[in-house]
């Protein structure tokens, strides 16, 4: 959710030319007669000057949750970019997943990351993001609480794992045949006082809903 500058407008002013009509009189046996007085009679420029409203440069104020709610999805985004880094590297530092995750969620990750490390196993390929959907929003928070309450946003996602593989030591694949192309989520995404963080995943694997 941008500043637009305003567009300040000239309006350009035509310049009018002016006709002097002179006009002539007949004399008498008197000496000269006064002229008669001329008016001067504006001739209408082509272009009449035009004033323009300036453009509105309000900025349309974001709501506190849709604040959270972009905050918390471009962490889930980040989540998944960090996962796919840690994977494939063979000699990537698993504890980076700390950034992007906490507690359960991250306990999960670092596990299976040290896991497939441990095997010879390489990721080959990146997970693409295809959606990242608010299920619900609990922006409350309660630090008299134990455990302390946080602000919560539960997501749905889902993710294209058909470009991904994975492979051994000798360039084996391992994936399943009947690993779907798609997979969908549900995590629980909290922010700690030091920022947000996938805190739990609800459930996982399951293909994207149409």
């Amino acid at each position: 959710m941008t500043t637009r500058p305003a567009r300040r407008l000239t309006a350009a002013a035509g310049i009018a030319a002016l006709t002097l009509l002179i006009s002539s009189c007949s004399g008498q046996d008197d000496p000269v007669a006064e002229p008669t007085p001329s008016s001067a009679a504006p001739t209408p420029s082509s272009a009449a000057p035009t004033t323009s409203a300036p453009t509105s440069s309000s900025v349309v104020p974001v709501s506190a949750e849709d604040q959270a709610v972009a905050e918390a999805t471009d962490l889930v985004r980040a989540y998944y970019a960090e996962i796919d880094r840690v994977n494939l590297d063979p000699n990537a530092d698993a504890n980076t997943l700390r950034d992007v995750a906490a507690n359960e969620a991250f306990d999960l990750q670092l596990r299976t990351a040290l896991q497939t490390k441990a095997r010879g196993l390489t990721q080959i390929g990146d997970v693409r993001v295809l959606e990242v959907t608010p299920f619900s929003i609990d922006l409350s928070s309660d630090s008299t609480t134990t455990p302390p309450k946080y602000p919560t946003i539960v997501m749905d996602t889902c993710i294209d794992v058909s470009g991904v593989n994975v492979v051994d030591a000798e360039g084996k694949s391992v994936v399943a045949s009947t690993r779907p192309p798609q997979s969908a989520a549900r995590i629980d995404v909290v922010q700690f006082d030091f920022g947000w963080r996938v805190n739990a995943i609800q459930s996982a694997g399951q293909p994207c809903e149409d």
